[in-house]
């Protein structure tokens, strides 16, 4: 099999993380020979070589902050015919429009698109999917709801063809994290400030307070578990207010839920008081977590007590193995 020819875009924290798990050994052994790293891109350069750059070369030219001295720089992305997977660690933007209008031109040249950017699928879920079955590419978004919790590539192996009958789960860390912080008497504020400190929330956190992020999965998981055609427009969500009030035995929770109805598919996000009984109540201020119920079989529940940049990283990871492998 011929190298895949591969490209990096956002090399933020979770970009950061990704390439230091290129140059893990273990990796490295498994796949390395499999692909060439050919390009990347941070938010003010783009470099391009087709032979190819070597992970840590891209790593330590963006850690000092120099990436146009790593290789050639270019004003645009490669095109398609020089990209065989394009991998998307990027912010994301408001509408996903920038985003849908990259995809498109290597999804419709059969070429695989790697995703932890949740606006393009959340605003655009049926184009991005049209575009992959009809140029024969494909689309791969395993880090874009729970970070690198499984959820997609475990269901899809785990449960294959599987009917699910309900989702119900904690996506969001930080607005959780914020939600606890404010039940034992710290300000929505300084629980935010804590959160940036310990480096899991952007500096940028209007999507996580408001609950953008959270319904930005919802739609995700509700379109790639129940098969609907959802958009981030028609959600409506809650974020974390300031004079939120919280009672005695219970915990306060941005919980994204989706359930299968008489009248369809409902999928929402919003703050819930969590009690005693309910198996969320006793996760940890950073945990992420989710249970899903399949038709067929008892429910399964999976949590994990902390999700950051590399667990995120992780997830991108795995669909890069599947695609190489």
């Amino acid at each position: 099999m011929s190298e895949k020819k591969i490209f990096l875009m956002g090399l933020g924290s979770v970009g950061r993380n990704l390439l230091s798990l290129l140059v893990n050994e273990n990796f490295h052994n498994a796949v390395g020979k499999k692909f060439v790293l050919v390009g990347a891109a941070d938010s003010r350069n783009i470099i391009f070589d087709e032979k190819g750059f070597s992970p840590e070369l891209v790593l330590e030219s963006k850690t000092n902050k120099a990436l146009d001295s790593a290789g050639t720089v270019l004003k645009k992305l490669p095109g398609a015919d020089e990209v065989d997977i394009f991998v998307d660690m990027s912010t994301a933007s408001k509408d996903g429009k920038r985003e849908l209008s990259i995809y498109s031109d290597y999804l419709k040249s059969g070429k695989s698109v790697i995703t932890s950017n949740k606006s393009p699928l959340a605003n655009f879920w049926p184009e991005i999917m049209k575009l992959a079955e009809e140029g024969k590419g494909s689309i791969l978004y395993e880090s874009t709801v729970c970070g690198g919790l499984p959820l997609f590539n475990m269901v899809k192996s785990a449960l294959p063809e599987m009917e699910i009958s309900s989702f119900r789960g904690i996506v969001n860390l930080t607005a959780n994290y914020i939600l606890e912080n404010m039940r034992r008497g710290g300000t929505k504020e300084e629980a935010i400030n804590n959160a940036i400190k310990e480096g899991f929330a952007e500096t940028d956190y209007f999507d996580d307070v408001s609950g953008l992020d959270s319904a930005r999965k919802t739609v995700i998981v509700a379109n790639s578990l129940f098969g609907t055609q959802l958009r981030l427009k028609d959600q409506k969500f809650e974020g974390i207010e300031s004079g939120t009030e919280f009672h005695k035995g219970t915990r306060k929770m941005l919980i994204s839920s989706i359930k299968k109805t008489q009248d369809g598919v409902l999928a929402q996000s919003r703050i819930e008081d969590v009690n005693e009984s309910d198996k969320f109540y006793s996760l940890k201020a950073k945990a992420m977590a989710y249970e899903i119920k399949p038709i067929l079989r008892a429910p399964i529940f999976v949590s994990e007590d902390y999700d950051g940049p590399l667990e995120t990283s992780i997830g991108v990871l795995s669909d890069l193995i599947s695609l190489l492998n």
